[in-house]
C-alpha cells in the first residue's frame, strides 16, 4: 500500500470510529427505546427520524406490537415438567425358637407309603431355632412432562393492559 492508501483508510478508520462511539454515548438504538425516549422540548430525536440507521451498522427495526383488542385469538403455551426421585432400603431379622412334642410317629414303607408307627423308646419332644434375614432396597426415578398449547379469546382489555380471556 502507498501512503495515499495507507491515510485514506485511516481516515475511514477513524471516522467509523467516532461515529460508533457517538452512537455509544449517546443511549439504545432498539425501536422500543427509539419509542420510549425522552427528548428535550425543541430538540430532534435523532433516532426518530432515521438519522441513526444511517450511522450504525447493527441498527435493526423491532416490528410494532400487536395490539389486542376484543375477539382477538391468542395462543398459549403451557409447559409443564417434574421429576421425583425416592431411595429406600429395609432390613429384617427374625429370630425364633420353637419346643415341640411330637404325637405320632410315622414309618416310611419301601420309599412308597408312609405308616403309622409308636414309639417304644425315647423322648418324644423336638427342639430347634430359626433365624431369618430378609433385605430390600429400592430406586424410583419418575419425570413427567406436560406439553400443549390452548386458543384462547380476547373477552375485554382492561385498563391497565391485563387482559380477560
Amino acid at each position: 500500500m502507498n501512503r495515499l492508501q495507507q491515510r485514506t483508510m485511516a481516515i475511514i478508520l477513524v471516522s467509523c470510529f467516532s461515529a460508533s462511539l457517538a452512537v455509544a454515548q449517546e443511549g439504545p438504538v432498539s425501536s422500543l427505546a427509539q419509542r420510549n425516549m425522552l427528548v428535550a422540548p425543541g430538540q430532534p430525536n435523532p433516532y426518530a427520524s432515521g438519522m441513526m440507521q444511517s450511522m450504525n451498522w447493527q441498527h435493526r427495526e423491532l416490528p410494532p406490537p400487536k395490539v389486542l383488542k376484543e375477539k382477538s385469538i391468542i395462543h398459549i403455551q403451557v409447559d409443564e415438567k417434574a421429576q421425583m426421585k425416592s431411595d429406600g432400603g429395609l432390613d429384617r431379622r427374625k429370630i425364633g425358637s420353637y419346643t415341640s412334642i411330637l404325637t405320632d410317629w410315622l414309618k416310611i414303607v419301601d420309599m412308597k407309603s408312609l405308616k403309622p408307627q409308636t414309639q417304644a423308646d425315647g423322648d418324644q419332644t423336638i427342639a430347634g431355632t430359626l433365624n431369618k434375614l430378609f433385605r430390600a432396597e429400592g430406586d424410583l426415578e419418575t419425570n413427567e412432562s406436560l406439553k400443549f398449547q390452548i386458543a384462547a379469546t380476547v373477552s375485554e382489555v382492561l385498563p391497565n393492559g391485563n387482559l380477560k380471556l
